[in-house]
């Protein structure tokens, strides 16, 4: 469903993106089924329309290309949302002692005092009375959802784009005509292990400016895209992700979440950086080629260049090495597998162990 080029659609002058949809539906007859296939559901059109539900980026950019809604219209912040009018503003409900602990705000004896003072120096800084609605990545449902503090998510866009504001690009920014060929780039880029700074280098190149600020208790956001009040490109990510263990080696890390999922980053030459999905640990560990997890009954999964991991073994604790894994058993025995060639595969079979280091290829033994 293409825009007719000979009648183009006056609504940019609109300041509120689900006003600016039900403009161009009643411009051109469309009925909230037409709207589906862009938004998901008939369902959720309905809740788009009547507020209950936020546009995401990718139903925005669906009713750019298939509409041609203009983007700049689409980008704009709802009414819903917390807006920058002061008489709209309940200057008290921002966690203020907190935004004062990270240095957004000054430090006051008082800060409900200063509320309205403090948090308009920050909006000011921001930019956001020109600023856009953020777009707040989905993950499995809405981010921006019933439990989200809006108080705190608005303090945590202006940080960013306070930020941003301040930060000096190598280039300005200019539409990209072929958006894919950066973002192949990116892709490529991103299994090093210095891949997260180069991407974010790279897209300083375009004029893009990536911040990084940890986010607020009840904001639930893993990032947002934005534009900066000169109507730059500003990407905020969040420090959302917390582990209760880190294993680091030469060329890559894992990190074991509190719900026992694991994530890798770095190089990722054997697929050591590609935990198997699903699966879930009480200890991780990483090598130099592999990286393993012990479930739960003690059972032992490694992926990459794992040197076939024993399937009828249960353990204590694990270790990876270079090229070699090993693990202990509830009874002290150690179990090795993968690279031999100095013997590190061969523990003594005579011996028992209350602890065993891989990666040092060096043993405690029990008195």
């Amino acid at each position: 469903m293409k825009e007719d080029n000979k009648h183009p659609i006056d609504i940019l002058d609109i300041n509120d993106p689900i006003e600016a949809i039900k403009f161009y539906m009643a411009e051109h007859s469309l009925k909230q089924r037409d709207l589906a296939p862009m938004i998901g559901s008939r369902s959720k059109v309905s809740e788009i329309l009547s507020g209950k539900r936020s546009l995401t980026m990718p139903m925005a950019r669906a009713l750019h290309r298939h509409l041609g809604i203009p983007a700049e219209v689409l980008l704009k912040e709802p009414a819903t949302h917390v807006d920058d009018s002061a008489d709209k503003i309940d200057w008290r409900r921002f966690p203020l002692n907190e935004m004062a602990k990270r240095g957004w705000i000054e430090k006051r004896s008082n800060l409900h005092d200063h509320a309205e003072e403090l948090v308009s120096d920050l909006m000011k800084r921001a930019g956001c009375a020109q600023s856009t609605f953020a777009l707040y990545r989905k993950t499995d449902q809405n981010r921006a959802n019933a439990k989200t503090d809006p108080y705190a998510l608005n303090a945590w866009r202006w940080q960013v784009l306070s930020q941003s504001n301040i930060r000096n690009l190598p280039a300005d920014y200019l539409q990209d005509s072929n958006p894919t060929k950066l973002m192949t780039q990116i892709a490529k880029i991103s299994p090093a292990a210095d891949g997260p700074r180069q991407a974010i280098d790279l897209l300083a190149t375009k004029g893009i400016a990536v911040e990084i600020v940890e986010h607020l208790p009840r904001t639930h956001i893993d990032g947002a895209a934005m534009k900066s009040i000169e109507g730059r490109p500003v990407i905020g990510l969040t420090l959302a992700m917390t582990f209760r263990a880190i294993s680091t080696s030469r060329n890559h890390t894992c990190g074991l979440s509190k719900d026992g999922s694991t994530v890798c980053w770095g190089q990722n030459r054997y697929g050591e950086t590609l935990p198997p999905s699903g699966e879930t640990f009480t200890s991780i560990g990483a090598g130099g080629v592999q990286s393993c997890g012990l479930r739960a009954d003690g059972a032992a999964v490694c992926w990459g260049n794992d040197g076939h991991t024993p399937a009828d073994e249960t353990f204590a604790s694990i270790s990876a090495g270079y090229a070699h894994t090993c693990g202990l058993r509830a009874n002290g025995v150690a179990v090795c597998w993968g690279h031999n060639n100095y013997g590190q595969s061969t523990p003594p079979s005579d011996e028992t162990f209350v602890s065993v280091s891989s990666r040092l290829v060096s043993y405690l033994r029990t008195a």
